[in-house]
């Protein structure tokens, strides 16, 4: 509501509530309520008409809504980030970002919400996040969020004092709650529990196909990042109606082709003649030949086959334990997002969305749906 209004009385200044109602499609009473809430922004004269208080100044304050009247996706995150653009490259220093009621909001979602909320926050930003929901804000505070969400971060209606994620921490077998990924932390302890969860939901689900995934993915983290802010990983299996399992994996680093840029002319001039990476179309290509192909690294030894190896494997689960035989890996990077879709143990399509707004680091979530026959509630 905040962008919409703002950018109204920037173009037409002294319109009354009932003018605002009309152009911005919010009802009347809603928008009464909101512009006296947030009287160091805007004015009311005499004649009951509204204008911005000081208009030069209004970018300096940004709102991100996650809007919804369902489940929030991560679809749906990009899809309302991209109404507003990446706060990362925006003027505004005040950002707000808003899970609204009766919403439910999905892991990857949630994973990309941390990501950029503590991107930010790094950056200085004066960051709040209101969460309207109840059942959301009680979500979060047992999946671990707060508890890697930067302290500088404003909470509404407040931070929990007693985190209910260390009280409960490995106590729902459907969760695996978000642990920090940093040069300090066990990489094996972390996958060890989110491929303990994975396989007390699975029937006669093979240990070494989702060890191989996630380890490799949270080692690539571990030693590639280069990022002050911590990495992190979670797992959740949503069991109604639709069986299916998400986790993710996030770092705020350089990304995926940005670790690779320094070494490729040296170690790869083959790929750097193939590929030039200040466009983001060669570097999506080179994200695609690391997981299609393997053997690139930043050491140059020929031994960067981790990210090949998760697609492999990633591919024997989808044919092993995923309904229709399906699975997808998502990879977003700093202005692109890649899907990976498996089947029949192999990639059977992978598509790109470019011009996405800016988040830092390398953001992956493995996702699939699971059959009656192979999900063990």
């Amino acid at each position: 509501m905040l962008n919409e209004i703002t950018k109204l009385l920037t173009i037409k200044p002294g319109l009354k509530a009932r003018e605002i109602a009309k152009h911005t499609g919010f009802l009347r009473s809603k928008i009464s309520v909101f512009l006296r809430e947030e009287d160091n922004i805007f004015s009311q004269c005499s004649e009951h008409k509204w204008s911005l208080i000081d208009p030069t100044n209004i970018i300096k304050t940004l709102e991100l809504t996650l809007s919804t009247s369902g489940w929030i996706s991560s679809e749906i995150f990009e899809r309302n980030l991209k109404k507003i653009g990446s706060p990362l490259l925006l003027q505004a220093h005040n950002i707000i970002i808003v899970i609204p009621k009766k919403s439910k909001i999905l892991l990857e979602a949630i994973s990309k919400t941390l990501a950029l909320t503590n991107q930010l926050a790094y950056e200085n930003k004066s960051i709040a996040l209101r969460i309207e929901d109840p059942q959301v804000f009680s979500y979060l505070d047992r999946a671990g969020f707060f508890h890697l969400l930067n302290a500088n971060v404003e909470v509404f209606p407040e931070r929990p004092k007693d985190s209910r994620s260390k009280k409960y921490m490995g106590g729902n077998k459907r969760l695996v709650e978000f642990r920090e990924i940093n040069h300090k932390s066990s990489c094996e302890e972390i996958t060890r529990q989110l491929n303990k969860n994975y396989l007390e939901n699975i029937k006669n689900g093979d240990e070494v196909l989702m060890f191989t995934i996630l380890g490799e993915l949270i080692g690539n983290v571990n030693k590639h990042s280069e990022s002050p802010i911590p990495g992190f990983a979670a797992l959740q299996i949503y069991d109604k109606n639709n069986p299916r399992i998400q986790a993710v994996i996030s770092d705020s680093g350089k990304g995926i082709a940005g670790t690779l840029e320094p070494i490729l002319s040296e170690k790869y001039p083959e790929l750097a003649a193939k590929y030039d990476l200040t466009k983001s179309k060669d570097r999506a290509f080179l994200v695609i030949e690391a997981f299609k192909n393997g053997k690139i690294s930043r050491n140059g030894k020929g031994d960067g086959s981790g990210l090949h190896r998760s697609s492999e494997s990633a591919a024997k689960v989808a044919s092993n334990f995923a309904k229709d035989n399906r699975a997808q890996i998502t990879v977003r990077q700093d202005n692109f997002e890649l899907t990976f879709k498996y089947s029949s143990k192999k990639i059977i399509e992978n598509t790109c969305k470019f011009g996405m707004p800016l988040i830092r680091g390398t953001h992956i979530c493995f996702d699939f749906s699971l059959t009656n026959d192979t999900y063990s509630p």
